[in-house]
């Protein structure tokens, strides 16, 4: 009786051991069409996340702060100085996770661009076919950014398709201390 009670605990122990993920990135991303209309203007971003997956438990914290230049052209159109939109918020569900994407949501405050609090925002991060295929067969998953790594922010009724060109995103079990 005292080995099943043993052998049950164990495998509970590991079970969660294998399930618990940690999700994390961060890097540069060029916003596809920038800032859109007619003439839009280029926008990138600086991002960083780390979410903890354990079983239904999602723990997490997201920032991405947006940036175009001060003028559309000539002088200071290369400088990337003007804050337009900073968004901060918790992570609170991993709604799918693979070697190779994720995709979280949770609650955001917002400053500019679509300015607001307890925004409800979405994020979906994936690797091109090429970085799929070299996924390490331990179940480590990373994204790299010079490789079409891809990133889809959603908040304030705004998408943002971005491209990672630095940085990225690394998916692997969560280590014991």
């Amino acid at each position: 009786m005292r080995q099943m009670i043993a052998i049950g605990v164990l495998t509970c122990v590991l079970a969660g051991v294998a399930s618990a993920q940690v999700i994390s990135g961060g890097g540069t991303t060029l916003v596809h069409g920038g800032s859109g209309g007619a003439s839009p203007v280029p926008v990138i971003t600086t991002f960083g996340f780390r979410i903890v997956k354990d079983g239904s438990k999602v723990s997490g914290t997201f920032d991405c702060l947006a940036l175009a230049p001060s003028s559309a052209s000539g002088a200071g159109s290369g400088q990337f100085t003007e804050n337009i939109m900073y968004v901060t918020g918790d992570i609170t569900n991993v709604s799918a996770l693979t070697k190779s994407s994720a995709s979280f949501s949770g609650t955001a405050t917002v400053t500019g661009l679509g300015a607001g609090v307890n925004l409800p925002f979405t994020c979906d991060v994936q690797s091109s076919s090429e970085v799929a295929k070299a996924i390490k067969p331990s179940g480590t998953g990373v994204t790299t950014g010079n490789s079409g790594a891809h990133m889809t922010l959603v908040v304030s009724g705004l998408t943002f398709d971005e491209v990672i060109t630095n940085g990225g995103i690394s998916i692997a079990p969560l280590k014991s201390k």
